[in-house]
């Protein structure tokens, strides 16, 4: 099954991640009527697939008039596609004169049409990876006209979740809103394509490993071309929101898929598992930051507001009640950015046991075999005096280790903020527990990585203590809830001003 190939580069300016963020409507040259009309077709066929009544039909299993909407929406667009070409001779006689953008823009319909197409008609579910290869086709054809690069190799990407030295930023020309939905809409069909190879009618053929790690391989590249390619700020916001939600939707994907890899011994293939990871956890991070930044800065204006002397006590009272509950919605953020590193550190941690410590399973699938030996035997199995293989101390071993340490740092920060709550989003035990869960799960991956270096010894000893505090209190919300949730003003800024006292000894 082959996959999308590239094409010449063309340099540009310096590109940040950009395809998460808004930008407004500018005046763009007008479309000849023809390819509008093409180009309003595929507005309303995305309608029809967006509408609610189509979701609730998906969700019963029942295809519906919503479901034949679509279709005729679909069919409809792909006619048009086949046939504006014609329409636009025979209005103005430009046959020779469609210009590169134009043409591509066509092409992109046809394509994205294509592709919707094949994965909603499941009259004829084997021809699913036809239509995604025509579709794939038509985005390269489109590629070409546009002179866009070839999408970049994963260990050229800088990262914000494992920072890199000596990774420069991506070099990508600004391209209209229209060209930045097309590279997401363009990951999403070969990301699906990767997933249609698992969906073979009959469950007869066996997916070989190498083919479906290539196929997640370009996938991933193809939707980092998605994020990264900065998008003109004069171009409609809503083309930047269906982008920035269809490169989400792709990275989930490609994290879903990656686990059904087996576990192996392949440093190349590790290589890569841990490179999608890494794209995963970033636009989860980035998601997550943007949704935090937001917040602190209306934190800000509220704290400048409090420190004007001119500020009335009533209004005082009232951007105080406002700042609590802002950040009362900053935890889950804090929680998603923890998250989102414990996950990619994970990953990492599998190829630490897997290259350097001779696993042939999961640290997941251990912990399990260990739990259900104490439920059966009431002892936790032990290993024998210099059984077990002592951690080397390299560069991933280190950089997996940092993984732990920042995803730590941002539960605790996560847990911080929950204790400056309002007192009642503090009754909340369940959360507290999942915070201090999260945390103390943190601390156990970390624990795979000890060996005898004095600086993670160090780190060791610090993080002992802290665990140790974190039984007690998971201990007393599980038995103590009730008085727990009566202390008054003194004891919550002492609860505070204690959990900011261990927090606060690490040199982590």
């Amino acid at each position: 099954m082959p996959t999308a190939s590239g094409n010449d580069s063309n340099a540009g300016s310096s590109a940040a991640p950009i395809a998460i963020s808004q930008a407004s409507h500018s005046s763009t040259a007008p479309l000849p009527e023809p390819l509008r009309a093409l180009v309003n077709l595929r507005i309303k066929a995305d309608s029809a697939l967006n509408h609610p009544a189509l979701e609730q039909e998906l969700k019963n299993g029942v295809l519906g008039p919503q479901f034949a909407i679509v279709l005729e929406s679909l069919q409809a667009t792909l006619k048009c596609a086949a046939t504006w070409r014609a329409r636009l001779q025979d209005s103005t006689g430009r046959t020779s004169k469609r210009s590169n953008e134009e043409e591509a823009r066509g092409e992109f319909v046809e394509a994205w049409c294509r592709s919707r197409i094949g994965e909603y008609d499941s009259s004829l579910p084997e021809e699913l990876p036809i239509q995604l290869e025509r579709s794939l086709q038509g985005y390269r054809r489109a590629g070409e006209l546009l002179r866009l690069p070839n999408p970049p190799t994963l260990d050229q990407v800088p990262s914000v979740t494992r920072p890199k030295q000596g990774v420069l930023p991506l070099e990508l020309e600004t391209v209209p809103g229209w060209v930045g939905e097309m590279l997401a809409e363009w990951a999403r069909t070969q990301t699906t394509l990767c997933f249609s190879s698992l969906l073979r009618p009959g469950g007869n053929e066996v997916v070989e490993e190498d083919k479906l790690a290539d196929l997640l391989n370009m996938a991933c590249r193809r939707n980092v071309q998605a994020l990264f390619t900065p998008v003109d700020p004069g171009s409609a916001s809503e083309e930047s929101s269906f982008s920035a939600g269809t490169v989400m939707g792709n990275a989930r994907l490609i994290r879903d898929m990656s686990t059904l890899l087996p576990f192996t011994s392949s440093a190349s293939l590790w290589t890569r598992r841990i490179a999608w990871a890494t794209h995963v956890a970033d636009i989860t991070f980035i998601e997550a930051s943007m949704s935090a930044n937001r917040l602190v800065d209306a934190a800000s204006v509220a704290a400048a507001i409090l420190q004007d002397p001119k500020t009335t006590n009533e209004r005082r009272n009232e951007v105080r009640h406002v700042l609590e509950h802002t950040i009362q919605h900053l935890v889950p953020f804090e929680k998603k950015q923890g998250t989102a590193l414990l996950t990619l550190g994970r990953v990492m941690l599998e190829a630490v046991g897997s290259m350097y410590l001779g696993r042939d399973e999961a640290f997941s699938v251990q912990r399990r075999k260990m739990e259900n030996a104490v439920l059966q035997e009431g002892k936790e199995p032990g290993l024998a005096e210099g059984e077990r293989v002592e951690v080397p101390e390299n560069d991933l071993v280190r950089e997996t280790r940092q993984v732990f340490i920042r995803a730590s740092g941002l539960f605790e920060n996560a847990y911080a903020s929950f204790l400056r709550t309002p007192t009642k989003a503090r009754q909340n035990k369940k959360e507290e527990q999942r915070l201090l869960r999260r945390l103390e799960a943190t601390y156990c991956d970390l624990e795979e990585l000890d060996n005898h270096t004095p600086e993670v010894v160090q780190l060791k000893s610090e993080r002992v203590a802290r665990a140790l505090w974190i039984n007690d209190r998971l201990l007393s919300l599980g038995d103590d809830a009730d008085d727990d949730s009566d202390l008054d003003d003194a004891d919550e800024d002492s609860d505070e001003e204690m959990i900011t006292r261990r927090f606060g000894q690490s040199t982590i």
